[in-house]
């Protein structure tokens, strides 16, 4: 793994949000504003659930699950505040809804700076984090840094000829195996495009599926982020899914 911390850019982008966000310049902009904190905190959200550096690890379980909670909050607000400010009625509803954008991501950065002291927050824009997050390159990164521990996994997948002893973290990572494979098939082009989407469908419902059958000694938090990738993977598989 890296020792670069991915976390601490994308804190740094929220943290310039947080200073921009209220100003008089950006009057008007609440919904832009929503999506950009929304953008952010889902990317935040990814390096948390699947770090490629150790610098993003917390180890202590306590913490790692208050962390979770954190930046957790953090989506869901802001993705509720996307579908309120998106019918902004007046200047003084769209300027309250940029102040509780502001207020939301200061807390968080301020809750996280004390779990995961490591880190140094700069107030500091980062382009690429305004935009949608492209699912099959984080994807792609997360298995590169994990690779010697995900490698049976992948050689699994690959080969379409998963045999071990049955059980919930058996399913789970046979089934994630089973998506890299149909991402794999997606890129050489060697099966027709419905055969692609369909078996990339077939993948992301499976691992949907051993996600459900995770047992009750898997940490409720853990359980949910691993149902949130398995959500982003459904859609992503879906054949209107804009690319």
């Amino acid at each position: 793994m890296e020792y670069e911390s991915r976390i601490a850019p994308v804190l740094g982008h929220l943290a310039w949000l947080a200073e921009r966000i209220p100003d008089e310049a950006n009057d008007g902009r609440a919904h832009d504003a929503a999506l950009l904190t929304y953008n952010a905190a889902a990317m935040l959200q990814w390096r948390f659930v699947a770090p490629v550096s150790s610098a993003d690890t917390i180890f202590d379980e306590t913490s790692r699950r208050e962390a979770a909670e954190v930046i957790d909050d953090l989506v869901r607000s802001s993705r509720t505040i996307v579908t309120r400010a998106a019918k902004v009625a007046s200047a003084a509803e769209d300027t309250e809804i940029r102040k509780q954008l502001s207020r939301k991501i200061n807390k968080a950065i301020k809750d996280l700076g004390r779990l995961m002291p490591q880190l140094s927050v700069t107030p500091d824009r980062q382009p690429e984090l305004e935009e949608a997050a492209n699912l099959r390159e984080l994807m792609d990164e997360f298995l590169a840094a994990h690779a010697d521990e995900y490698a049976a996994a992948i050689a699994t997948g690959k080969a379409m000829a998963a045999k071990s002893t049955p059980g919930p973290e058996t399913a789970l990572n046979h089934a994630f195996a089973v998506w890299i494979y149909s991402q794999d098939a997606a890129r050489t082009g060697s099966l027709p495009p419905d055969l692609q989407s369909g078996i990339a469908r077939i993948a992301a419902g499976l691992f949907k599926t051993a996600v459900g059958m995770q047992s009750n000694d898997v940490p409720p938090d853990r359980k949910r982020q691993l149902a949130r990738l398995a959500d982003l993977l459904v859609a992503e598989a879906q054949p209107d899914t804009p690319r």
